[in-house]
């Protein structure tokens, strides 16, 4: 995985590099495609999860 602390272009997953065709459901369906970088978005959710009040939402 080339997994990044910073996610420099909305347009390229920050997990893998792979192309999306937009930042929003363009991600939800990448990460829903790819096993891989759908485990790495969950782990980036369990860190962040006390950081974000009143929970994530998406």
């Amino acid at each position: 995985m080339a997994a990044s602390s910073n996610w420099a272009d909305v347009y390229q997953c920050p997990f893998c590099g792979g192309d999306l065709p937009s930042p929003g459901r363009g991600f939800v369906d990448h990460i829903d495609q790819n096993p891989d970088c759908d485990e790495e978005f969950e782990a980036w959710r369990d860190t962040i999860t006390d950081d974000v009040p009143h929970g994530w939402p998406g």
